[in-house]
């Protein structure tokens, strides 16, 4: 009984002592996590409800002016647009380094 008595008491410690290294050597993990990067769009329908409002053959003042406040529209979303694709550019070289 004394020999069991100390196979078991040796026999502990050295279970403890692998199930130890087992839990430490598997909390590591070697996958890397990328951030999504999201290619800018242009949005069309706000191109299509500032082209409805364009007028085609502009007779007076008016009509030219509402022209220029619809290019000028217009031009504010591509340059929104560009300054999107830029943050992208800039997203994607910073993902390379």
């Amino acid at each position: 009984m004394l020999i069991l008595n100390g196979i078991v008491c040796a026999f502990i410690p050295i279970m403890f002592l692998c199930l130890l290294i087992f839990a430490l050597s598997s909390c590591s993990t070697a996958v890397t996590i990328q951030n999504p990067v999201e290619v800018p769009e242009v949005p069309e329908e706000e191109i299509q409800s500032l082209l409805t409002n364009l007028i085609d053959s502009p007779v007076t003042e008016y009509d030219l002016m509402q022209n220029l406040y619809v290019y000028e529209g217009l031009l504010n979303i591509y340059v929104d647009y560009t300054d999107a694709l830029e943050g992208y550019i800039s997203n994607i070289a910073t993902e390379m380094a």
